[in-house]
């Protein structure tokens, strides 16, 4: 704390996860068209480019994935921090991840209803009192 004055905190979200997000939302026959249109918005120099890309995705894709540019609305104020890194920072970041976040499946979690353990021949075994 500088006098009486307390440090701004910048709260960023994940660039990686942001970009996952963009995936789920869309049908994977669409991913790899869908990653040329992504890429500028993140790769831009700076917050105003990134605008003007985003608003290029949603002429293109706003009628079929709505949720992908509202997605990208609501995390805009914690996603322009990110382009405040150096672009070689910003390179090493999106090249190890980002590229291959269309490739990645999806966590089990989403990939259907799954069966719960057979518990039946567990052996309950009493937890005794102290008294």
């Amino acid at each position: 704390m500088v006098g009486n004055v307390w440090p701004r905190t910048t709260v960023q979200t994940c660039i990686i996860h942001l970009i996952r997000n963009t995936f789920r939302l869309a049908s994977k026959k669409d991913w790899d068209a869908l990653k040329r249109d992504v890429k500028p918005i993140y790769t831009a120099p700076n917050h105003i480019a990134a605008r003007a890309a985003l608003e290029d995705l949603d002429e293109k894709w706003g009628k079929k994935y709505a949720a992908i540019t509202r997605l990208w609305n609501s995390a805009w104020e914690e996603f322009i921090p990110f382009l405040d890194y150096d672009v070689e920072i910003r390179k090493v970041i999106c090249s190890t991840k980002c590229d291959r976040a269309s490739q990645r499946p999806l966590p089990a979690c989403c990939e259907g209803p799954w069966t719960l353990p057979d518990r039946a021949g567990c052996v309950e075994v009493p937890v005794s009192c102290h008294s």
